[in-house]
Parts: C-alpha cells; structure tokens; sequence
C-alpha cells in the first residue's frame, strides 16, 4: 500500500471512531420527560401492562397479572408440500 492508502485509511477510521460524538455535538437528544405508565392506565390499556407487571422499589408487583385462557380448542395442522 502506498502513503496515499494508509492516509485515506487512517482519516477513515478515524471518522468512524468520532462519528457519534459529532453527531451527539451537532444534533443533541432530546430530554423526553418520564411519565407513570400505572398513573395513565385505564381500561384496556390496564389489561395490556398487566401482562408485563412493573415492579415497584420494594419489589412489590403493583397490578396482578390477569391469567389469559384460550377461547378456542387446540388445534394441530400440518402443512405439505405440493
């Protein structure tokens, strides 16, 4: 490799490695501010976190999940090839 390689490869590595401060510099995150899922939860939104429980700071679950029974029966099928 001659001299004008190893620059170009050198530079490139080089942005790579400074990419994500740049871009972090150039465009900062937004602060998105936090919000209690329990405080919003009604209705079927509160049948849809119940699934997943968040656990408090003592490890209390504060909504118990709601067991989910299969409406129809089981059914098996088998798929060819034709």
């Amino acid at each position: 490799m001659d001299r004008k390689s190893i620059i170009i490869l050198v530079v490139s590595f080089a942005l790579l490695v400074l990419w994500f401060p740049l871009i972090n510099k150039i465009y900062p995150p937004k602060i998105v501010p936090r919000t209690n899922v329990q405080a919003h939860a009604t209705g079927s939104l509160a049948q849809a976190t119940s699934a997943f429980p968040v656990r408090t700071t003592d490890g209390t679950s504060p909504i118990p999940p709601v067991p989910v029974t299969p409406s129809a029966p089981e059914q098996i099928l088998v798929l060819t090839k034709a």
